[in-house]
């Protein structure tokens, strides 16, 4: 048996798996804020489009953000 001290115990209890938050977080970063804030407009425009039946335009800004998003995710 081997013989742990206390204070290793401790901090190996102390070890938890990241949660759903902490993992968000630490995805949002500076660099991908801009380009989710043109991800988010492109879909808007995406909806509006469709939405007044202009369908050749929406379909331009859904395929613009399927771009935005594989290359920033």
């Amino acid at each position: 048996m081997r013989n742990f001290s206390r204070s290793a115990l401790v901090s190996a209890r102390a070890v938890q798996r990241p949660t759903f938050q902490t993992t968000i977080v630490n995805k949002i970063s500076i660099t991908t804020i801009f380009p989710m804030l043109l991800l988010l407009g492109n879909i808007g425009s995406a909806i509006g489009y469709a939405l007044s039946g202009d369908w050749k335009r929406a379909l331009y800004w859904a395929a613009s953000s399927v771009c935005i998003g594989s290359i920033t995710f």
